[in-house]
């Protein structure tokens, strides 16, 4: 590294955090000029400075040498379009090589990586031929560093929900758990306290968008539950021995899921797509007739919804105070061709059926109108 770079570094660095020269010689114990001639690129640090600097400055010693400009939310925003662009044209390989090179240059911008991971998941979705347990384990290295840097707690909480679900994919369930009870949760929610006190000093809208979060966030863990308590009672394992399937239990606790998306969300959540799960319960009971039904039903709801594919929040009555999930804010995911795709592949048996294949049909042409109005 050339010791104008070096200089160049420290500058962009001492700036940032808004030091004088003056301050940061200070802190180093040295002169005003020797910092001048840091940054000029006239003289070069004693290497027993450089530990000092980094952690004054909170970057490591390779970042110090090696200084970038931290990527903004739209230089993020366009990083992970153009990866998801090479996924949506099939362009996996390349995509994941994408990923991997800015995670090189840019190693401790952990909010990249936390949102590159999720490329990696759409890669295995999109392709099927891919190594799961490496892409898995890829992705569980990329999250563990962010947990172990990041000094942003709520990236490393997340961090920890997705690493905990990482780790149960490849059967490394002590280290899901451990993992999760890293989480913090308070016994008391200020949340549920804040509203209150919002309405007294007369902030009504800001009382009521707090209200509705704590609304929303509460549905999704009783949707979440249901779906939990399903899979407990029947799940898509092959190997599912016979005796611990109670199919009447499993259809009770996603039928009250669907029933609450339906009244809350109006079906836009989940509930839709829970139509698959009662659809495989009862083609795995040999009851083709239901099991089609319920297919139906899934892409009645889709068609109900139209080209508002995903729904934003807030178009819904009870979360009329949200914002807009802005388009960069999101991973954009063709949920319509991923469905396709999931469906041909796990209602396999009834591929030729007529019916089934007007099912596929309906949904690749609701797909079609999708993608031409979010153009």
């Amino acid at each position: 590294m050339e010791k104008i770079k070096i200089g160049e570094n420290i500058k962009l660095l001492r700036r940032k955090k808004n030091i004088t020269q003056e301050q940061l010689a200070s802190i180093n114990g040295v002169s005003i000029p020797a910092v001048s001639k840091w940054e000029k690129g006239v003289s070069f640090p004693d290497i027993t400075y450089l530990p000092v600097l980094a952690n004054y400055f909170e970057v490591n010693i390779d970042d110090l040498l090696n200084y970038r400009k931290e990527l903004d939310e739209n230089d993020i925003a366009k990083i992970i379009k153009e990866c998801e662009e090479l996924i949506s044209i099939n362009s996996i390989e390349e995509s994941i090589k994408l990923c991997e090179s800015y995670m090189k240059n840019y190693p401790s911008n952990y909010k990249l990586k936390f949102k590159l991971t999720h490329i990696y998941s759409l890669a295995m979705i999109k392709e099927t031929d891919l190594n799961k347990e490496d892409i898995t384990n890829r992705i569980i290295e990329i999250l563990e560093d962010i947990v172990d840097n990041t000094n942003d707690i709520e990236l490393k909480e997340y961090s920890l929900m997705q690493l905990s679900s990482n780790y149960m994919i490849v059967d490394k369930n002590d280290k899901a758990e451990e993992v999760l009870k890293k989480i913090y949760k308070p016994n008391c929610n200020p949340d549920v306290m804040l509203p209150l006190i919002y309405m007294q000093q007369d902030k009504i809208n800001e009382a009521r968008k707090l209200m509705q979060q704590n609304l929303n966030t509460s549905i999704g863990e009783a949707i979440t539950s249901c779906m939990g308590l399903a899979i407990s009672y029947y799940s898509y394992k092959d190997d599912m021995d016979e005796n611990s399937i109670d199919y009447s239990k499993a259809s009770m606790y996603y039928q009250l899921a669907i029933d609450i998306d339906k009244l809350v969300y109006d079906g836009n959540q989940m509930g839709s797509f829970l139509n698959s799960n009662l659809a495989h319960i009862n083609l795995k009971k040999g009851d083709i007739k239901a099991s089609l039904m319920y297919l139906n039903r899934l892409v009645d709801s889709l068609e109900y919804l139209g080209t508002d594919i995903p729904r934003q929040l807030n178009k819904i009555a009870y979360f009329d105070n949200l914002d807009d999930i802005k388009k960069e804010e999101s991973v954009n995911v063709d949920v319509l061709q991923i469905l396709i795709d999931s469906l041909n592949t796990t209602f396999i048996n009834l591929k030729g059926n007529k019916e089934f294949e007007d099912i596929i049909s309906r949904i690749v042409n609701l797909r079609k109108l999708v993608n031409k109005d979010n153009k």
